[in-house]
């Protein structure tokens, strides 16, 4: 029986705020120190004059597919205003400033189909079988997270082979009975993107499949293929999803649970130390000397942060010391934010995410973690697509972005970075310009954030997209358990599984709630 236990949560990310609302839905008396002025993290909406944006580009995914995003939140108790984006994405292709080629991909599983073979004609018999692949692995990886949402109970089936592939003896006939079942798992278990899909010989369509590379930041070659796979079937498959006036507020209601049901976010609180005494997590200690204590402890801090940091009291295990360790971060982004006196229907722009490369190669196009050049990849997002209130009649709020990395930016003095800043942000919008041929010189609001602008404001220090890089070592099946080694301490957010995104968050914070919740029932 539960005995109204505490709950403190570093951090109000979207993972923290889910698992805060989660649990104080359901009794439990939370508090969240969060180091900003404000909740959210990345998740944040705000507004320039007339024009409004997001922190980051967010789409959400997986509405339409069982046990995802309208499964957590109906667990929540949200019901949120959602619009679905016509296009995945679009694909162009630049050389010496111009276009060369471009891709318009719609989304959901037909459509994109049939754009891909209209691009493809003689391949047709090659993408009926990457769908097939793509759809089959995504939907043998939410059997297996669908086992961490319900009681595996009601999916005895799932759960059997999912033992078996697990803890059968390799080449066993038990584990063969895990194998056959969960085929696909088996098959592309740790292979990269390039590993998976490499009976792909086509240069052009692995190109688009690739994309999703330009999302996370990571080279085909180095990205799991398992989490590409499933986000080409939540984005392209199904379609992404947007929430109709901004993220904002979907903070808006997860805030609301948490106050009305007695929690408290206290704000300009900095957690320094997690409490470790006899292997049991007991409270944490903010930088001012305070003390707090709690039953459960869960960080939505950086992973990397809340194990070497701000654990000083507890021996871990070797395998999750080295864990630790390497862990990568993932890559961050420079972002010019535009308001821009017209639309980009005039210069032919139909999808509200369009991707440029002027290397067919994505994984040219991203060594050695580009920084914004002449000829590096840049990602352009137009808000008015599918929020139009967050730009007047006829205008658009749009972003421009980049890959970069924090460290050319964090030891700068004020002076070389505001230098440095306005470099970066010429260079790109110059680029943009002549390749798109929109005159973004004409915008009447411009402004751009850095990797420093994105650690300062999510915490993470090494302002990552989507946390660690989302390797074959820490992808989605691989990335840190919300159960830490040390009793009652969890973790969520994009460090935790199932992933970084918005949707992957919130989803985390659900996952670990219920895990809590089940414990103390």
């Amino acid at each position: 029986m539960r005995t109204g236990s505490d709950v403190i949560i570093i951090g109000s990310g979207i993972g923290g705020l889910s698992a805060g609302a989660y649990l104080a839905g359901r009794g439990y008396k939370v508090k969240i120190y969060e180091r900003m002025h404000q909740p959210g993290g990345y998740v944040h909406t705000f507004k320039r004059k007339s024009y409004t944006f997001e922190a980051t580009t967010h789409q959400l995914s997986g509405y339409n597919v069982e046990l995802y995003l309208k499964r957590t939140l109906k667990l929540l108790g949200i019901d949120l205003p959602l619009v679905e984006h016509k296009h995945s994405f679009e694909s162009v292709l630049f050389k010496d400033n111009k276009i060369a080629k471009r891709y318009l991909i719609p989304s959901k599983i037909e459509n994109a189909r049939k754009a891909l073979q209209n691009y493809f004609p003689e391949e047709k018999e090659l993408i009926n079988k990457c769908l097939s692949e793509i759809k089959n692995t995504s939907i043998e990886m939410l059997k297996v997270k669908r086992l961490t949402r319900e009681s595996p109970l009601k999916h005895i089936k799932d759960m059997v082979f999912a033992l078996c592939l697990k803890n059968g003896k390799p080449g066993s006939a038990i584990q063969s009975f895990g194998k056959k079942y969960f085929n696909h798992i088996s098959k592309y278990k740790e292979q990269s993107f390039d590993e998976m899909f490499s009976y792909v010989d086509n240069e052009e369509l692995k190109f688009i499949l690739a994309q999703h590379c330009y999302f996370l930041g990571v080279q085909p070659s180095v990205v799991e293929g398992y989490l590409i796979s499933m986000l080409l079937f939540l984005y392209l498959c199904e379609c992404p999803l947007s929430i109709v006036g901004g993220t904002s507020v979907l903070l808006d209601e997860l805030i609301d649970i948490i106050t009305s049901n007695n929690g408290k976010i206290i704000y300009k609180s900095c957690v320094d130390k997690i409490i470790v005494k006899k292997g049991k997590a007991i409270g944490v200690q903010l930088e001012n000397g305070d003390e707090s204590y709690a039953g459960i402890i869960i960080s939505n801090a950086n992973a990397r942060l809340t194990f070497q940091d701000y654990i000083k009291d507890f021996k871990f295990k070797k395998e999750f010391k080295e864990k630790v360790s390497s862990y990568t971060p993932g890559a961050s982004a420079f972002q010019v934010y535009l308001g821009l006196p017209f639309t980009l229907h005039k210069y032919g722009f139909e999808a509200s995410t369009t991707m440029f490369s002027c290397s067919i190669d994505i994984n040219t196009a991203l060594k050695d973690k580009p920084i914004p050049n002449p000829d590096s990849p840049f990602l352009l997002t137009n808000y008015q697509y599918y929020n139009p209130e967050f730009s007047p009649k006829g205008k658009s709020s749009v972003v421009v972005a980049e890959f970069d990395n924090i460290d050319r930016w964090k030891d700068l003095d004020e002076a070389s970075y505001k230098k440095q800043k306005q470099e970066a942000q010429n260079l790109i919008l110059e680029k943009a310009k002549k390749v798109t041929g929109i005159p973004f010189d004409e915008a009447e609001v411009c402004f751009s954030g850095t990797p420093r602008t994105m650690a300062f404001y999510s915490g993470d220090p090494f302002g990552s997209i989507v946390g660690a890089e989302p390797n074959v070592n820490m992808g989605a099946l691989n990335r840190f358990d919300y159960a830490s080694p040390v009793k009652n301490l969890y973790i969520v957010g994009s460090d935790s599984k199932p992933c970084g995104g918005v949707s992957a968050c919130l989803d985390s914070g659900v996952i670990c709630g219920r895990a809590i919740d089940k414990k103390f029932i």
